[in-house]
């Protein structure tokens, strides 16, 4: 089966949808290995993020089962990008295409012809890498970042 045979719609996150995503992206912070924040937690900054308005959320349905969620924002208005923040799928439906399908039906249906996207991946998320280059992201540029310790001493 080819990713364009899914059946992947992209449906707007409802209020009544957001602990279900705070629950899916409990899951996404495990897989990544990133400090496992509480759902309640996730929660309130979900909620901030689309109060903000620079923030949307789609859940991934397949038929009437939802698969996982993209997590986007449109970039400052001086960047023509829209920005992916975060995609997720879930464990039981991974590999299976769904991933690829709801990029593709994100950028036709929720993104002006022309406009790039854009992403991060964690440097050491070697499969998330893999997955964004099979379709078709390109590398290009690095963020790095320095941890500092607080301390009373500077």
């Amino acid at each position: 089966m080819s990713v364009s045979d899914l059946q992947v719609r992209l449906v707007p996150m409802l209020a009544s949808d957001l602990s279900r995503v705070a629950e899916m992206n409990q899951h996404l912070q495990e897989d990544e290995g990133t400090d496992i924040m509480t759902i309640e937690q996730i929660e309130a900054r979900l909620q901030r993020w689309i109060d903000s308005g620079w923030y949307g959320v789609v859940l991934i349905k397949n038929e009437k089962v939802v698969v996982g969620y993209i997590l986007y924002a449109t970039e400052p208005l001086e960047s023509t990008s829209i920005y992916i923040r975060q995609l997720f799928i879930e464990r039981d439906h991974r590999r299976k295409g769904f991933g690829a399908a709801a990029v593709q039906a994100f950028a036709r249906d929720h993104i002006e012809p022309g406009r790039p996207i854009e992403i991060d991946v964690l440097s050491v998320n070697e499969s998330g890498r893999a997955f964004w280059e099979a379709i078709g992201f390109l590398p290009c540029h690095t963020r790095m970042r320095l941890d500092r310790v607080n301390s009373a001493d500077g």
